[in-house]
């Protein structure tokens, strides 16, 4: 929480500087291929019927939003708020 704190503190703080500070806001995304590895035989406290639990892969991706403000010169402090599918 503190850290949070600090962190909204240096974006007002950044926000009363100068005019020349510059500001972004963008997308982004991607599309992943997702690769998962384990080796166990069971979950504790849930009956199964597989002997064991290896691997898996598959097919994601990930979007969202960015918001970055330039704190000193050459600084910046960014925000990215997204979501990611580990199918």
């Amino acid at each position: 929480m503190k850290v949070f704190l600090f962190l909204v503190f240096l974006l007002l703080f950044s926000s009363l500087q100068s005019n020349s500070q510059r500001i972004t806001y963008g997308v982004f995304g991607t599309f992943d291929f997702n690769i998962h590895r384990c080796n166990f035989q069971k979950l504790p406290g849930y009956p199964n019927c597989c002997p064991n639990f290896e691997s898996g892969k598959g097919y994601g991706y990930s979007f969202g939003l960015e918001f970055s403000n330039e704190i000193f010169s050459n600084y910046f402090l960014s925000l990215r708020i997204g979501f990611i599918d580990f199918s």
